[in-house]
């Protein structure tokens, strides 16, 4: 196993990503599904938060 797997530099922004398609999934199938510029606006800011995690 890649050591590199258990450092929470890497977990962090991993389960952020997994949390923001989480997310989308969540604002698609809901039954008042929120307008596409809203959702596209919320995606990348989670997106530029995890980036910022990462690096």
């Amino acid at each position: 196993m890649n050591p590199n797997l258990l450092d929470p530099r890497w977990l962090e922004p991993h389960s952020l990503f997994c949390l923001l398609l989480a997310h989308v999934a969540h604002m698609l199938t809901r039954p008042k599904a929120a307008s596409a510029r809203r959702l596209i606006q919320t995606s990348f800011y989670w997106l530029m938060v995890g980036l910022y995690l990462l690096f």
